[in-house]
């Protein structure tokens, strides 16, 4: 009875798993402590960030056993394992962009709504001669 017990717990330490979802992993599979890349295309790479020169960088990825070479301009996303954000290329409007935006488009649309109101007027007014007494 004995053996089957420490079988047993045996058994349930090679085969227990913990849930880190809450910040210590980036997904269930990786832990966080590799770099991920998120190219333009949607592909997600974890793995390991070594440089940049002039516009490539030199990452490798988990499956990899060299540092491949990656052109900048299909980098969408490089956050290192610390949480540092290398490269992004998302835009991401702010408030205050948004409201400089929308004060812009108004006075451009009210000044055309001027601009067409009295030139308009100016035409209609002049156009006919005045008689004379």
């Amino acid at each position: 009875m004995r053996r089957y017990i420490v079988l047993l717990l045996i058994t349930g330490i090679v085969w227990a798993q913990t849930d880190y979802d809450l910040g210590g992993w980036i997904s269930k599979d990786i832990p966080s402590d590799f770099d991920k890349l998120i190219l333009k295309n949607g592909v997600e790479h974890n793995g390991e960030y070594l440089k940049t020169d002039q516009k490539i960088i030199y990452f490798k990825p988990l499956d990899a056993f060299a540092f491949q070479p990656v052109p900048l301009n299909i980098i969408k996303v490089l956050k290192l394992k610390d949480g540092t954000i290398l490269y992004n290329t998302e835009k991401n409007i702010t408030y205050a962009e948004k409201k400089l935006l929308y004060k812009t488009i108004g006075i451009a649309l009210i000044g055309i709504f001027l601009y067409n109101l009295y030139s308009n007027f100016s035409k209609g007014l002049f156009d006919d001669p005045i008689p004379l007494p």
